[in-house]
């Protein structure tokens, strides 16, 4: 569990410094990518888990669902300011943690729709995060910076799978190390929760990027 303490040492660490540096909306974005990041190994086995893509999905299926989630998410972001992508993350921990031993019997039968659920809530949050950050009408800097912006959910959820890929493999015969991560995705949604109302009280979803952290771009 030392790795995961650390993980989510890292992961506080990272919210504080992307809010200080361009406010919650932009740390939404990233502890997103970084919560989608660490799911990737869990769902396809990692930890022990019973992963997903053997228990009657596809590829294919899975890439549909996310697509899928993707466009949806895109959608419902613009219709109602609801913290969706905090939503997703907590559906996404669920999804993950019901095919586990302590829920296994119960919920035998709805693996296949589990699987399909935790790709459709990846793509969907991820949508939402990035939707809520390109909503943003003062982006600073000239597409470069909007760019790197944009790009730092993309790097967060790949270092997030760097680093627990390999432990997910060392981990495969032992079940009950996959709730160090899937608690983290937990803790992440409630991160994102505490950033959306942090942005709610700071005002208009459309004031400039950097103006809520109170630091700006440099």
């Amino acid at each position: 569990m030392t790795l995961f303490g650390l993980g989510v040492a890292a992961v506080i660490v990272l919210a504080i410094y992307t809010y200080r540096r361009s406010g919650s909306v932009l740390a939404r974005w990233v502890l997103v990518g970084t919560a989608t990041g660490i799911a990737y190994p869990i769902a396809l086995g990692g930890f022990g888990h019973p992963g997903f893509l053997g228990q009657g999905g596809t590829v294919w299926l899975a890439i549909g669902a996310a697509v899928a989630g993707g466009v949806v998410g895109t959608t419902v972001s613009r219709l109602a300011t609801v913290p969706w992508d905090g939503l997703a993350l907590a559906a996404l921990a669920l999804a993950l943690v019901l095919p586990l031993p302590l829920g296994r019997a119960a919920f035998a039968k709805l693996a296949p729709i589990l699987g399909l659920s935790a790709a459709f809530v990846i793509g969907f949050a991820l949508a939402v995060a990035l939707t809520a950050l390109a909503a943003q009408t003062l982006l600073p800097g000239g597409p470069g910076e909007v760019a790197t912006l944009v790009g730092l959910g993309f790097v967060a959820s790949l270092l997030a799978t760097v680093v627990v890929f390999p432990a997910s493999l060392l981990g495969r015969d032992r079940a009950s190390l996959v709730l160090g991560p899937v608690l983290t995705i937990a803790l992440v949604a409630v991160g994102v929760f505490s950033l959306y109302g942090r942005g709610r009280r700071a005002g208009s979803p459309h004031r400039p990027i950097g103006a809520e952290g109170g630091h700006g771009a440099t």
